[in-house]
């Protein structure tokens, strides 16, 4: 049988509240991690969906060029005309909702 440390004259060693502390540091580490993963997702929807946005205003300034051109190419024309979009928001920017073509 082997004598205890304290016998030796070693000192006593104390784990008893280690393994708490260690899960603790674990378990704020992880919440952490966790927080920062859904900030991140939360942003980069908001930005995917103000890209959507914008592609949608883009196509659609796009089509009401495209039919200015074909009104004055082909039936000659020239009057101006008013498209009614649909009402979109970038963010804070509210985007307009009427895109006016005139060929002057």
């Amino acid at each position: 049988m082997r004598p205890p440390p304290r016998a030796l004259g070693l000192p006593r060693s104390r784990p008893r509240g280690s393994a708490y502390v260690l899960t603790l540091m674990a378990m704020v580490v992880l919440a952490v991690a966790g927080l920062s993963l859904a900030v991140v997702t939360r942003m980069e929807r908001q930005l995917g969906v103000n890209e959507r946005t914008l592609q949608e205003i883009f196509y659609a300034s796009e089509s009401g060029l495209a039919l200015a051109t074909v009104r004055t190419l082909a039936l000659r024309d020239r009057a101006a005309f008013e498209l009614t979009l649909p009402r979109r928001s970038v963010g804070a920017t509210h985007v307009a909702d009427r895109l006016r073509v005139s060929a002057s």
